[in-house]
């Protein structure tokens, strides 16, 4: 299932309530925005892409892991730290 398509069914969903919500989940999806398509397929073409590496990996494991896996992200200041 393309990522898009776990976006628009609800599969994966950020928090936005608080301003921390809103400045992870911002971050986020900026990194997002540096992937695209270029004539060697889906690549990285912006500064950062780490974070949604995270999530393919994350993804991938939950398909393919053996030991029902299961995925969240890092405690809040161990983020912070991360992206600043």
């Amino acid at each position: 299932m393309p990522k898009t398509l776990l976006f628009e069914n609800g599969k994966i969903h950020f928090p936005y309530q608080t301003k921390l919500d809103r400045e992870i989940t911002d971050k986020i999806l900026d990194e997002f925005g540096n992937i695209g398509y270029t004539d060697k397929g889906i690549q990285g073409i912006g500064a950062h892409d780490d974070l949604v590496m995270a999530i393919w990996i994350a993804r991938m494991a939950q398909l393919y892991g053996t030991s029902g896996f299961t995925w969240d992200f890092v405690g809040e200041q161990e983020f912070l730290s991360a992206v600043a």
